[in-house]
């Protein structure tokens, strides 16, 4: 009986320390703006370590990436409009929120998507089909990992979105799931006419 109660107090008193380690192998590293971690690690594995999340109520961090207009955007740029933050794997992902571009226009919201795709490609792509929203590219996956939708095992970014009110502050977020512009754009109705 007394070894029992030596080898629970003994894991009990090891319990804090084990997660303590855990919790201290999950942090992530800290960026700045659209850097790399300062690390020394070699891209590929500092982009795998990367972790992030953004909360409700949390001011979006702001970020710059090569957009589809030809020259590099920051988030920031969009304010003091409402945004919708969108990302997709591919710009063919993006190519569907044309179809709301005027409906959230009309409701000063401002559209932004975030693709893996290299930024000659979203030239190309916005001039041939006319898009009027700009799409940016993050070929690296850091910001998709800054907000919380890069897919480590498959290094690629997930479907979500963003809803940030005109200070920048996130309003709504919905990720990893793919939903239709229609969706979005009633969702989006819905934070804007929101008290």
């Amino acid at each position: 009986m007394r070894s029992l109660w030596f080898l629970l107090s003994l894991q009990l008193s090891l319990a804090p320390c084990a997660l303590a380690q855990d919790v201290q192998d999950k942090t992530p590293p800290r960026t700045t703006g659209g850097t790399q971690p300062q690390t020394g690690a070699d891209p590929i594995t500092t982009r795998d370590r990367i972790r992030g999340s953004v909360y409700t109520g949390e001011v979006a961090p702001d970020f710059e990436l090569p957009a589809s207009t030809g020259r590099p955007m920051y988030l920031s740029e969009v304010r003091p409009s409402w945004t919708l933050l969108v990302f997709a794997e591919r710009k063919e992902g993006l190519a569907p929120l044309e179809s709301i571009r005027e409906e959230m226009a009309g409701l000063d919201v401002k559209i932004v998507g975030v693709c893996d795709e290299k930024a000659y490609h979203l030239v190309s792509y916005a001039e041939k089909h006319k898009f009027d929203f700009p799409m940016l590219a993050d070929v690296t996956g850091e910001i998709s990992a800054l907000y919380g939708l890069y897919d480590v095992a498959r290094r690629t970014t997930e479907p979500g979105f963003f809803m940030l009110d005109p200070e920048g502050k996130v309003r709504m977020a919905l990720l990893g799931q793919q939903i239709r512009p229609a969706d979005m754009a009633s969702l989006a109705y819905y934070a804007v006419q929101r008290p």
